[in-house]
């Protein structure tokens, strides 16, 4: 990555259009699931908003300016971001991710540099149910994937610093027809870094462990329009059709964004032989796609997932390029049904082929390639309120632990850790059924 491009602005764009697509297929109306009880129907809207956060200068960062090593605060910032998410447990609990669309870009002696705070997932909780206008207090915890880069005239490109951050959360929200404002504050936990500002220097570097948000969410329903065909028993006559037709069993096919990040160290080869670049890659954004089977007296899903997930590293003229291209086999089992949201465990196995290729300086560039098994564990949950319905949303995370390559002797971490955060399923055979 460097100081003019980000994955960040071209996740928020993919996402901006699969938000748009998913908007054409709902009724556009705030849930009133305060009016009308706490039904499976009302158990959750979706929202999209737009955010601004503010964070205070602070912290500082090191760079080399006339041979000599100087420190300097990071600038204060305005960003905005943008959230897409969903209310749940009849107005309790809010999760969503959010997606920053600038963060600072300033500038001290001879050196320029960024710090984005990029892609955040969250969980906010009201104690009180958030109802119409009414102000509500919230509490949660969000986790965020940033970087910090910098650029200096007589050296070049310093290396990336992944900010992979805990921060607590806390604030107040109003509602009023469609429409939540919201007021927030959060602090990150952990704000020291090591951080090489050369090759052969580093210095402790520090972020600023607070900031102010302010957003305005639009809540839209995906399941109060089916509530009145489930209540009038069409719904039960559809599904005992479709259960003696033996159609109640049934393909299945998925899209979605996600993205995928390290988990744990990163690669021992770039900590051996480049210390002074990160050893965990930028994040990887990428579609996941799936042909599948829904088993409807299991309640279990058997599923062909396809991600191909690119990632990067770049300091001090060293490019580093990482690809996992994945064909794997996956089968969840769902837990319980509890008013529409469906928890479920799972598994995958798969081959996947990966290829790594460097470049340092003006040396020829080089690549490697390794494909193997991997097994790995998923998990997630359905929104799925009606039974018969052509079409449900789902989360999926995925763990696989072995996306490695021996690389020089060394291991190289791949990405081994996914987020779909919305994902849309359909059954297409009842669509004509």
């Amino acid at each position: 990555m460097n100081l003019h491009q980000s994955p960040y602005s071209r996740i928020s764009i993919f996402c901006l259009l699969f938000f748009t697509a998913m908007l054409g297929l709902n009724t556009l109306c705030a849930q009133p699931y305060i009016e009308g009880g706490d039904t499976k129907h009302r158990f959750a809207q979706m929202y999209f908003s737009a955010e601004g956060q503010w964070q205070p200068s602070g912290g500082y960062f090191n760079y080399v300016d006339g041979g000599s090593t100087r420190s300097n605060s990071l600038s204060s910032r305005f960003s905005p971001r943008v959230h897409w998410g969903g209310m749940h447990f009849w107005g309790h609990a809010d999760f969503y991710v959010a997606f920053e669309l600038g963060g600072i870009r300033s500038q001290a002696g001879n050196t320029r540099y960024s710090y984005n705070s990029g892609v955040e997932t969250g969980a906010k909780i009201y104690p009180w149910r958030l109802e119409k206008n009414a102000l509500r207090p919230y509490l949660g915890v969000a986790w965020s994937a940033g970087d910090y880069a910098q650029t200096n005239t007589d050296i070049g490109n310093s290396a990336d610093i992944d900010l992979m951050r805990l921060a607590a959360l806390g604030g107040v929200s109003f509602q009023w027809d469609n429409f939540i404002i919201e007021a927030g504050a959060r602090y990150i936990f952990d704000t020291k870094l090591r951080q090489w500002y050369t090759r052969t220097q580093s210095a402790e570097m520090d972020i600023p462990p607070t900031a102010l948000t302010l957003g305005l969410k639009y809540v839209f329903d995906t399941t109060l329009p089916i509530e009145k065909y489930d209540q009038s028993g069409l719904a039960a006559k559809r599904k005992e059709d479709l259960t003696s037709r033996g159609a109640m069993s049934t393909f299945t096919l998925a899209v979605g964004p996600s993205g995928g990040f390290v988990v744990g160290a990163g690669s021992a080869y770039t900590q051996e032989k480049y210390p002074f670049a990160s050893p965990v890659v930028n994040g990887a954004f990428f579609a996941d796609m799936g042909i599948g089977y829904f088993f409807s007296d299991l309640e279990l899903s058997a599923n062909l997932i396809l991600r191909n997930m690119n990632a990067g590293v770049s300091a001090f003229g060293l490019r580093q390029q990482q690809t996992r291209f994945s064909v794997a086999l996956e089968v969840n089992k769902n837990l319980v049904n509890w008013n529409g949201f469906i928890p479920f465990v799972g598994v995958h196995f798969g081959r996947d082929a990966m290829r790594y290729a460097e470049q340092d300086g003006t040396n020829s560039a080089w690549e490697q390639f390794e494909t193997k098994w991997l097994p790995g564990l998923t998990f997630g949950w359905d929104i799925r309120p009606s039974d018969v319905d052509w079409w449900l949303l789902r989360t999926n995370l995925r763990y696989t632990p072995g996306a490695t390559m021996t690389v020089r002797g060394s291991t190289v971490a791949l990405t081994n850790f996914e987020f779909n955060f919305i994902q849309f399923v359909m059954f297409p055979a009842r669509i004509f059924n």
